[in-house]
């Protein structure tokens, strides 16, 4: 394992203190869960582009139109 050193505002500091406080990990796994997802989504998946290279717009719209134009049910309501 590898240590960083970085520098950050000391209100950022704090938020990331009360945060890992709030979700029971240190401030290091929190630095690293959010360096993780951050790379995860910088770095391009080559398998996504491929399947997204595949999609078609007009089938994904014919298939939206077949959605009844009706009001959820109470229990998938958004609030």
């Amino acid at each position: 394992m590898t240590t960083m050193h970085i520098s950050v505002p000391d209100d950022v500091r704090d938020k990331v203190s009360e945060v890992a406080n709030r979700i029971h990990v240190s401030v290091d796994e929190l630095a690293t869960m959010a360096l993780i997802e951050k790379v995860s989504v910088m770095l391009k998946d080559p398998f996504l582009e491929e399947r997204a290279k595949k999609g078609d717009w007009k089938k994904f719209q014919e298939a939206l139109d077949m959605i009844p134009d009706v009001p959820p049910e109470d229990y998938d309501k958004l609030e």
